[in-house]
């Protein structure tokens, strides 16, 4: 027959286990509970005006370098221009938002025509150039159609 003090300590005993397993399952990491990153319209919409500007910045960059007889510097442009892309990758997933999708199409077409521009500079290719330089107005092109839907 067990005594008072006994059934005291297994009373103890099981309210320090309660006691342990609260505090291990409730200091845990929370869940997160999207399996996705999340967007506003609002910071989709400010990447691409960002991307966008970037565009513009590197027009104006290829006419000033052509205008002062110096070689452009497209590295500030292309940077700002993979920066909106990456701030747009998580608007991509929202298939309520077609727009957003044809809009980082465009942005990542220019990026791929401003690349290649680069590289046609850097091997002295006049004829590359000239088609990147297509291709990227065809990317303005199709941001453009993109926006205005």
């Amino acid at each position: 027959m067990p005594t008072p003090f006994v059934r005291c300590d297994l009373r103890v005993f099981a309210a320090g286990l309660f006691v342990l397993a609260a505090i291990a399952g409730c200091s845990g990491k929370p869940r997160r509970t999207v399996p996705t990153p999340v967007h506003s319209d609002r910071a989709t919409q400010a990447a691409i005006q960002a991307g966008a500007l970037a565009l513009v910045d590197c027009r104006r960059e290829h006419l000033q370098a052509r205008l002062a007889g110096r070689p452009a510097d497209f590295s500030r442009a292309r940077g700002q221009l993979a920066e909106a892309l990456v701030q747009l990758e998580p608007a991509r997933l929202d298939p309520a938002k077609p727009q957003y999708e044809r809009a980082a199409a465009g942005l990542a077409m220019s990026l791929e025509a401003l690349d290649r521009i680069i590289a046609a500079r850097g091997a002295g290719d006049a004829d590359e150039e000239a088609l990147g330089w297509d291709l990227f107005d065809r990317a303005v092109e199709s941001l453009m159609l993109a926006l205005a839907r």
